[in-house]
Parts: structure tokens; C-alpha cells; sequence
């Protein structure tokens, strides 16, 4: 039989353990964050900046698009994306906006959440690809079973995207682009 002293050695080990792994985890995320906010805001400029307008030359195929799903988000009026958005960004051509926001009161940092019906992966292959066609270079992409992210540069702005399928409606995809104009 052990004594109290064996327990509590075990304890203080597993919460140590445990701790330890916490803080690794917490420094991956902050490293992760601080890479994000670095090519965000410090990224170097890519190419000279344009002033097109935000409209979008380029699109998704329709015929990767689906029909849309009662449980889709009801959006009555998409927004329109602020003129100071990055120029051309390839948004999927059934995308409806349904936020958009400045951080830091700065009109050239950019928020744009929006919904589509191309699938998930088709999104993320679809921006993957697209984005190159009109000017970024992918810097760094990820891809999860639930989640799919990449940062990029060009036309004078830096920014990341994150794609995942909606929780309530697992058909319909979340999209959310961030930009900065350099």
C-alpha cells in the first residue's frame, strides 16, 4: 500500500504534465498569432497598388455552387465589400456578405464575413487558386477536416482568409477575409 507522500508525488506529476502541455500548446497558438498578425500587418509589398474597383472579375465556377439550403443564414440585403477593399479579391460568385467592419477605426483594415454554397474544400481550393490568377501569392495555407486558412500578399494589401463549413448548416461555408492595405 503507498502512502499519502506516493499520491501526492503522482499528483503534482499529472498536473504537471498536464501544465506542461498547456503551455506548449499556448505558445504554438501565440506563435501561430503572432506569424498572422506579422504578415498582416509588416508583410512587405508585393506589387505596385491598384485602384480598381472591389469589384470581382473572377469567380467561382457556378457549377461547383449548390443549391441553397433552407438553413442557410437569411440574409435579406448582402452587404456591399467596402471600395477599400483588396482590389479583385475572387470571392465565389453566389457569395452573400453579411458583415463587414474596419479594426482599429482603419479603413484599410478590412473584415468581410460571408456564406456560400460551394462546398468547404472547393472553397478553399477555389481561393487557393484563383488568388494567384489576380495578383496575391499565397505566403502560408492550412488545411483541417473543419477548417481551412492561408495568408497572402499583392495589389499592395497583406491578409489571411479562413474557411469553414457552418456548424448549423454544415452545407453552406463560412468565409472570412481580412485585409490590410500596405
Amino acid at each position: 500500500m503507498q502512502g499519502r507522500g506516493a499520491r501526492d508525488r503522482r499528483a503534482t506529476l499529472t498536473h504537471a504534465a498536464r501544465d506542461g502541455i498547456i503551455e506548449v500548446m499556448t505558445w504554438r497558438w501565440l506563435s501561430m498569432l503572432i506569424l498572422v498578425c506579422a504578415l498582416l500587418a509588416c508583410s512587405p509589398q508585393a506589387s505596385t497598388p491598384t485602384n480598381a474597383p472591389a469589384s470581382l472579375p473572377t469567380s467561382a465556377p457556378t457549377s461547383l455552387a449548390r443549391a441553397v439550403p433552407d438553413c442557410m443564414p437569411n440574409i435579406v440585403a448582402a452587404l456591399d465589400v467596402p471600395a477599400t477593399f483588396a482590389p479583385r479579391f475572387p470571392f465565389p460568385s453566389d457569395l452573400r456578405v453579411s458583415a463587414t467592419s474596419n479594426y482599429f477605426n482603419d479603413p484599410n483594415h478590412i473584415k468581410v464575413v460571408g456564406y456560400t454554397t460551394l462546398a468547404f474544400m472547393d472553397t478553399a481550393k477555389y481561393l487557393n487558386n484563383a488568388l494567384p490568377k489576380v495578383g496575391y501569392k499565397i505566403v502560408n495555407s492550412d488545411a483541417e477536416q473543419s477548417e481551412a486558412e492561408a495568408s497572402f500578399i499583392g495589389n499592395g494589401f497583406s491578409g489571411a482568409y479562413v474557411v469553414r463549413p457552418m456548424r448549423a448548416c454544415p452545407s453552406v461555408t463560412e468565409l472570412t477575409v481580412v485585409t490590410l492595405k500596405q
